[in-house]
């Protein structure tokens, strides 16, 4: 594929990936969800341009999403996990499998220390509600559930495009490569 061809779909998939999380940003729904189907595009630009592409895309819309949105939340998780996971999970699955979910395992706890302290620290909006009326070790309980369901949810999102990569080779690869001769 051209140098053109390479610039040309990896400005569409910005563009389209901007518009996406901005309409997600100005309306306040299902921010994650778009941003999981936002990092579909990164993947698209992973396998048909390679390169650098896929890390400017990345970084693009990253930053007009936090230059430009009113809602930073969905630029941020953006900059930090959707944008940029597709791109690292295709190193981290170079590694043998244990070491691949160690470091998976390790980045996502990463991504969950920087948002506890983005929004404690910075923000000073504690990241779990205080809940008076519980008894504390229950509290305690809560949150541990709460961060559970958070690697589950990582966990699943890693299947998901895993599963979604798979989908793509198989059936639409084929009609994709006519159109970048």
């Amino acid at each position: 594929m051209r140098t053109t061809k390479k610039l040309t779909l990896s400005a569409m998939m910005t563009a389209l990936s901007t518009v996406i999380l901005l309409l997600s940003s100005l309306f306040g729904l299902m921010e994650l969800t778009v941003g999981a189907i936002t990092s579909l595009l990164v993947v698209f630009v992973i396998i048909e341009v390679k390169g650098a592409y896929p890390w400017l895309v990345w970084l693009t819309t990253s930053l007009i999403s936090l230059l430009l949105f009113p809602s930073k939340t969905i630029g941020a998780a953006y900059l930090l996990v959707f944008g940029v996971y597709p791109i690292l999970k295709v190193y981290f699955e170079r590694l043998p499998r244990v070491f691949s979910l160690l470091v998976k395992f390790a980045y996502i706890s990463v991504i969950l220390a920087t948002f506890i302290f983005l929004s404690e620290l910075l923000l000073g909006v504690p990241f779990f509600e205080e809940m008076p009326d519980i008894a504390p070790t229950l509290q305690l309980w809560v949150k541990v559930g709460i961060v559970a369901l958070f690697y589950i949810a990582f966990f699943a999102y890693d299947m998901f495009i895993t599963v979604l990569v798979r989908l793509y080779f198989l059936k639409f690869r084929d009609k994709f490569k006519r159109l970048f001769k």
